[in-house]
């Protein structure tokens, strides 16, 4: 799909991963009597699975939020560690600085400022050297990407809550109707 098709989609029901829209059920016993032959019991069986779809969608998209918002700041550092560098760049001095070994772990260093490389940590044990202008490239097209993702799944997680929403709510209307048609029943007992 391209990618003004899925910005026309997501304009048009703030939805770019093609979830279903739950549909609100406007009149139960109408609802309830298209069925067919399902009882009332099992649609709201149904319709509790479609929420339970819709939970679990939006926990995955939390969990994807979680994990950009913790990239984000270090694509910023290292950002601005670059730029810094490329500041001092015409210097004569070295650049005495702290850098992270490992989880609270910190070692001293002394960077010449004049070296054109720096090594970039991608992740899964790989770790790369560019140019600063090339570091610094990268770094800033993945921010962007990241960011744009971030709102998309914004987007997305919003939708999710409003379809939530809809689901708990269609859930509570069909409990009610069914209660009132057991209170029907035992009466005409």
């Amino acid at each position: 799909m391209s990618s003004e098709e899925e910005q026309k989609r997501i304009e048009a029901d703030g939805n770019s991963r093609g979830i279903p829209p739950a549909e609100f059920i406007e009149d139960v016993p109408k609802y309830v009597a298209q069925a067919g032959d399902r009882t009332v019991d099992e649609m709201l069986k149904e319709i509790n699975e479609l929420y339970g779809k819709y939970k679990f969608m939006e926990q995955q998209l939390v969990k994807q939020k979680r994990t950009l918002l913790s990239k984000i700041p270090d694509m910023k550092n290292a950002l601005e560690a670059i730029t810094f560098l490329n500041e001092k760049k015409d210097s004569d001095e070295n650049v005495e600085t702290n850098f992270e070994v490992s989880s609270n772990v910190y070692a001293n260093a002394t960077i010449d400022p004049s070296v054109d490389t720096v090594y970039l940590w991608l992740g899964a044990n790989v770790m790369l050297e560019y140019t600063k202008n090339d570091a610094l490239q990268l770094l800033t097209k993945n921010l962007s990407n990241a960011q744009q993702r971030l709102s998309v799944i914004n987007t997305d997680i919003d939708f999710i809550k409003d379809q939530i929403t809809i689901t708990e709510v269609n859930i509570a209307r069909v409990h009610n109707h069914r209660v009132s048609l057991k209170r029907a029943a035992a009466a005409s007992k």
